[in-house]
């Protein structure tokens, strides 16, 4: 049985996502779970982030702007060595990921979890991208996407 580590479970896949890309990153939905992470990490690498948050609360805490909706928002940025996406409301994150995937060389989402309690829907898109891996070490998962190159998880890591 995998350990659970709730907001912080995409830590590893996250950190090794920005470590093995180029570029600025984009976060959509911030949070303890991975915004001091992706800020620390693209200082020390000399990197752009862009984080955006839908709930002021977060927002204010991590002095990062607010997005009024989801469907209008834009990128700042042609493309992103990495996009990560674990906003809220959770039903539209399956719909970041597809209008952001000729944005970013990984697209990593948090929550992937199969079967009737997930409700993000990402079995969905998965079809629609070239390289597909689930991050299963910890609980929840975390699914990465590209249209570019897999990011190279070892079988162990994709296990159950």
């Amino acid at each position: 049985m995998r350990p659970n580590f709730g907001y912080f479970s995409h830590y590893p896949v996250l950190a090794a996502a920005v470590a093995c890309t180029t570029g600025p990153v984009l976060e959509l939905g911030s949070g303890w779970g991975s915004t001091p992470l992706l800020r620390a990490m693209c200082h020390a690498m000399g990197r752009t982030l862009e984080t955006y948050d839908t709930d002021p609360e977060w927002a204010t805490t991590f002095d990062v702007p607010v997005v009024a909706d989801w469907l209008t928002w834009e990128p700042q940025e042609p493309h992103y060595g990495v996009i990560f996406i674990d906003c809220s409301p959770g039903e539209i994150r399956k719909d970041l990921a597809m209008r952001l995937k000729a944005h970013a060389t990984l697209l990593v989402l948090h929550d992937h979890e199969a079967g009737p309690a997930a409700a993000y829907f990402y079995e969905q898109i998965i079809p629609h991208f070239a390289h597909a891996e689930t991050y299963r070490m910890l609980r929840p998962h975390t699914l990465v996407l590209s249209d570019e190159r897999p990011l190279g998880l070892t079988t162990d890591e994709r296990t159950p």
